[in-house]
């Protein structure tokens, strides 16, 4: 089963415009034990579109079983939107952001804010060491897209279909590009 997170401390949002536009969300927030696993984004379903134009979701995981010593711990999900911000709602009613809900507190992240980050449909090509710029290149559409920060945690796998982008923490500017 399972249930809200304790807390929010983080929340941002990348826009890859592509074809079609899709929106990465990024959560991080804490759980007061170790052993939560399986964490999720889970949207709220609307009858009728919110009139601030925020889409909710519930950060969730699921809880460990029996007792744990009760520390916060950190946790992270992801989410994907596969369609643009402009029409989300219907026409003419533009997606404006999204709320994440814990059992503490609940945290926006808004289009426009410092913690988007926006991917333009004409970064197909990036720059990676080792390639001149000349010539067609590497073709990057279609591959997964994870975006962090110097010093986040990540996974230490390789894909072949996986781009990397590194981002300073301060600048918010891309300190290296990586397949795998």
């Amino acid at each position: 089963m399972m249930s809200r997170i304790h807390d929010v401390t983080e929340v941002q949002l990348e826009l890859q415009k592509s074809n079609p536009p899709t929106i990465n969300i990024i959560a991080k927030g804490r759980v007061a034990s170790a052993g939560w696993h399986e964490p999720r984004l889970e949207p709220w379903i609307y009858i009728a579109p919110p009139s601030d134009g925020i889409q909710d979701f519930d950060f969730v995981a699921t809880p460990p079983s029996g007792n744990q010593i009760q520390v916060f711990r950190p946790i992270e999900a992801q989410g994907r939107l596969s369609r643009g911000p402009e029409d989300y709602w219907g026409k003419d009613h533009p997606l404006v952001g999204v709320r994440i809900h814990a059992l503490e507190n609940k945290m926006e992240a808004r289009f426009g804010d410092s913690n988007t980050l926006t991917i333009a449909a004409d970064a197909r090509r990036i720059l990676l060491p080792g390639w001149s710029g000349s010539g067609e290149g590497p073709d990057y559409i279609g591959m997964t897209l994870r975006v962090y920060q110097t010093g986040d945690p990540v996974t230490d796998d390789y894909l072949l279909d996986r781009l990397n982008i590194e981002l300073d923490p301060r600048t918010r500017r891309i300190v290296a590009v990586k397949i795998g």
